[in-house]
């Protein structure tokens, strides 16, 4: 194997790594937040913990069309609008000032990730 492949081996690696370690601390981040987001939206804690199974909801429904929405639309145009639904739903998460848009945000994290 030439070297120049073992290169670009080592950095597709390398950035699946990292992406795998941003996803999981965006996904397991909200949990651990919960007290606060209980404390900001004078929430119940079942409430708050509903929210955040939103996230969970909108992950099993865009898993269930994910194959259609690649057939219909292709690889690149699916990935591409999943990641940033992904990234939109996460940000968006944070800067939230409201539980409403806190949870449509999860959802929307959610459907991006289930993709």
């Amino acid at each position: 194997m030439p070297d120049e492949n073992k290169a670009q081996l080592r950095a597709v690696a390398a950035l699946s790594a990292a992406s795998f370690a941003v996803i999981g601390a965006c996904l397991t981040l909200p949990g651990t937040l919960l007290p606060l987001l209980v404390k900001q939206f004078e929430m119940r804690l079942v409430e708050a913990g509903s929210m955040i199974a939103l996230q969970s909801v909108a992950y099993l429904f865009s898993v269930q069309l994910a194959a259609r929405l690649l057939q219909r639309f292709g690889m690149r145009r699916v990935l591409s609008t999943s990641v940033l639904l992904f990234a939109l739903g996460v940000g968006g998460f944070g800067l939230t000032s409201s539980w409403i848009a806190g949870a449509a945000m999860l959802f929307a994290s959610g459907l991006g990730f289930g993709v």
